[in-house]
């Protein structure tokens, strides 16, 4: 992942298509919102159809790009209170996201996908959001934003294309 996040050119990088079944991703990140030490003390949801089947992705980048999110929810909310995951499915695209009562200042929202940005201290910070961003959209042809109100707190969402543009029969097995 250092490698891609430093190279020149990541949409050189070989993405890995494909079928990936959502349930199991589902079940990966409720193992991670139950372990890791950010989420402790927080409650945790998640809202998505009985059978929400399978879509064709890189499942590495997937997990990478949703964990961030969860991550970074769970970082903003204060202890006692609830970090939501919905999944939603269109017809063209699979939606994922994440809700958190936190509002992100203009200022800091204004530059939240900067690269070496953070509002956290400590070293190897402020890639997060930048990996996301390229992950989701120069690798996997999705699109991810967020959108924050102070009473509403704020929401993250990855929108993926069920069939990518560049995936191949041949790279689907």
């Amino acid at each position: 992942m250092r490698r891609l996040l430093l190279s020149k050119d990541p949409s050189q990088h070989r993405v890995n298509w494909k079928t990936v079944n959502l349930a199991q991703v589902l079940r990966d990140l409720q193992r991670i919102a139950s372990v890791h030490p950010c989420a402790q003390r927080k409650q945790y949801s998640v809202e998505a159809e009985p059978n929400v089947g399978e879509l064709i992705t890189d499942s590495c980048l997937l997990e990478r790009v949703l964990t961030n999110m969860l991550i970074n929810a769970f970082e903003a909310t204060e202890v006692g209170g609830e970090v939501h995951f919905k999944v939603e499915c269109t017809h063209v695209v699979q939606r994922f996201a994440v809700h958190n009562a936190s509002f992100i200042a203009p200022a800091v929202a204004a530059r939240i996908f900067h690269r070496h940005f953070s509002t956290k201290q400590g070293s190897g910070r402020g890639q997060g959001t930048y990996a996301m961003r390229l992950l989701a959209e120069t690798l996997l042809q999705g699109k991810l934003g967020f959108s924050t109100h102070a009473e509403l707190g704020t929401t993250f969402f990855l929108e993926l294309p069920l069939n990518p543009k560049q995936c191949s029969p041949q790279s689907r097995r």
